[in-house]
């Protein structure tokens, strides 16, 4: 084999590890961001809680008003430690491949506990039907704010698949990667690593940068969920830009213990 063609063979193998580092961090970094305890930090933060809260309250109020009743009814039901307390156990059964079931006893006893008080006030009969239609309309609303919908069983599934797939190609890729550098040191003696690091350090700006302009654009349900994962992404950003500046000081070092060791076969 001519020296030509060891070196283009050498170079081809060297893009290659470049893509396959890029990737392992790629997926480590949003692997490792995207978690249920970070999430659950991240909902804190955006004030999901209190949005979640007034969103599902002022649903109930419609539905009340539609009803014939007035949103009196709905006072002290529930309460923000309660919308807390159902969404992190919502979260963390997403993340667990589980389905869970949101007990909605206590919010039932207190809406009929203010409907009867209500209609006791006013001087008004119902029908115990209407009264039990009324009353699962309230408790279903609930139910469907704390688990996004209908998009319950796709997004429980959607991370599950992507929690083993991320983690069966992170093996395959290290793997990959080992061998690729085994290869081209000693068929090749491939020494030149800071271009590997430097490559890979500029592709994970360039995807950073790509990012970052696209998260401006996202939307995903509604503001408080867009907002929690927007913080959950950038956190993925944030640990491949640690990354970055590592790979940048491995390719500065490698760099110059080559130029120091050529100078020392000069000499």
């Amino acid at each position: 084999m001519t020296y030509q063609t060891r070196n283009i063979i050498s170079n081809i193998l060297l893009f290659l590890e470049a893509v396959l580092l890029f990737s392992i961090i790629i997926l480590f970094s949003f692997k490792l961001a995207f978690n249920k305890n970070t999430v659950i930090k991240k909902m804190d933060k955006t004030n999901y809680y209190e949005n979640l809260y007034n969103e599902t309250l002022d649903n109930m109020k419609y539905i009340t008003k539609k009803s014939g009743f007035y949103p009196i009814i709905l006072e002290e039901t529930f309460n923000i430690e309660d919308i807390k307390r159902d969404s992190n156990k919502y979260v963390e059964s997403i993340f667990k491949n589980e389905k869970i079931e949101i007990n909605i006893e206590t919010l039932k006893e207190n809406i009929e506990t203010n409907l009867d008080e209500y209609l006791k006030e006013k001087d008004i009969e119902i029908e115990s039907t209407k009264k039990s239609e009324y009353i699962n309309k309230i408790t279903t609303t609930y139910k469907n704010e704390i688990r996004l919908m209908k998009q319950y069983n796709e997004i429980g599934k959607d991370i599950n698949k992507y929690n083993k797939l991320s983690s069966t190609l992170l093996i395959l890729f290290i793997i990959d990667l080992v061998i690729l550098l085994i290869i081209n040191k000693k068929i090749f003696n491939k020494k030149e690593y800071y271009i590997l690091f430097f490559t890979s350090a500029l592709s994970l700006l360039i995807t950073n940068i790509c990012i970052s302009k696209i998260l401006k654009q996202l939307y995903i349900y509604n503001n408080s969920i867009t907002d929690v994962l927007k913080l959950v992404i950038k956190k993925g950003i944030h640990i491949n830009l640690l990354f970055v500046i590592i790979l940048l000081g491995l390719g500065i070092l490698t760099n110059k213990y080559i130029k120091e060791e050529k100078i020392e076969i000069y000499e």
